[in-house]
């Protein structure tokens, strides 16, 4: 090992690289050490002790003790803390937030709507059109996501409410990751993903089915297929379907695009893949031989957020359930 070590210092570049490293982790530890200008330490300390938000000791174990300190590195990375302090040092000037501090839990819910949004992952595309309309008519403000831009990250200021746009696969990712604490998708990508999430509500709309498909000819006659070779974006819906569900053994063939191609120039016999009317199917000369699961928007939730923000986000539930009733 010190041979090696011997033989890698001898490369200047990797000195260089070495060097700038432990220099970068002198300056962190040096400015965790160093204070903000004209704060009370002591005050920020007991601010932390007493408040019951276990952010500010997740957070203050992360940053080496910045946090606590208040130092100079702790100011840009923890806007949200920094926020959440804001408003316990306005307690003491304002009488009502005062009150709702000492209101136990239900005042420190409401102190938290104060400094944190909640933020909702949309699949981009028609979903996130039909997820906009949904939460406009709850009294969102989305106006800001009508306009044509490029943006992928739009707020709500009025209800404490962000929207981001993502690629539908990846909205249970941010889910379950904590980077959004609600997603709006398809049930089609939740099987697929299989996140560890809440799935809270059937939404209603982007209404379609999973479908086993290819020639008319082999209609009625899947069971009885050795060796059937299942072309298919979704390959584990494909998987669970045949071998778990139906207790048959199938080749995976993962494709990303054009899968109705797959059956016509002998890549599979079949294809798995989401069906709405049907009509490329039938123009390349397939048709629907079964039905593997009904899909549509649903509603999702990150688990940590659940805990943490029940009370907004069962708010938002019970309104959406509210309008699809309807």
């Amino acid at each position: 090992m010190l041979e090696t070590l011997k033989k890698a210092l001898k490369v200047k570049e990797i000195r260089k690289r070495l060097l700038y490293t432990f220099l970068m982790l002198i300056v962190v530890r040096l400015g965790s050490q160093i204070p903000i200008p004209f704060v009370n330490g002591d005050a920020i300390k007991d601010i932390m002790s007493n408040f019951s938000n276990e952010n500010f000791s997740f957070f203050t174990a992360i940053t080496g003790g910045s946090m606590e300190k208040m130092s100079v590195f702790a100011l840009s990375i923890t806007p949200y803390i920094t926020a959440s302090i804001i408003v316990q040092l306005l307690t003491i000037a304002i009488p009502k937030l005062d009150e709702l501090q000492k209101d136990g839990e239900e005042g420190r819910k409401k102190l938290a709507e104060v400094t944190r949004y909640l933020t909702v992952a949309l699949a981009k595309g028609r979903l996130a059109e039909l997820a906009m309309e949904l939460f406009i008519s709850i009294g969102m403000d989305c106006s800001e996501m009508k306009e044509k831009t490029r943006k992928l990250i739009f707020t709500d200021e009025k209800n404490k409410m962000k929207f981001i746009l993502v690629k539908a696969s990846d909205v249970p990712t941010y889910v379950e990751y904590g980077a959004a604490d609600i997603g709006i998708v398809g049930k089609d990508t939740l099987l697929e993903e299989s996140r560890n999430l809440y799935e809270m509500i059937d939404l209603g709309f982007g209404k379609c089915k999973m479908a086993v498909c290819g020639p008319k000819e082999l209609k009625g006659k899947l069971g009885t297929m050795t060796n059937l070779r299942v072309a298919s974006k979704y390959p584990h819906i494909a998987m669970k379907y045949f071998q778990d569900d139906k207790g048959q053994t199938i080749e995976i063939i993962k494709l990303n695009g054009s899968v109705e191609l797959a059956p016509l120039v002998g890549l599979s016999d079949v294809i798995v893949d989401i069906v709405e009317t049907g009509k490329t199917l039938y123009e390349n000369g397939l048709d629907v031989l079964e039905d593997v699961c009904p899909l549509s928007a649903r509603f999702v939730v990150n688990k940590v957020s659940m805990k943490m923000e029940t009370e907004r986000i069962m708010n938002i539930v019970k309104q959406f359930e509210e309008r699809i009733a309807k």
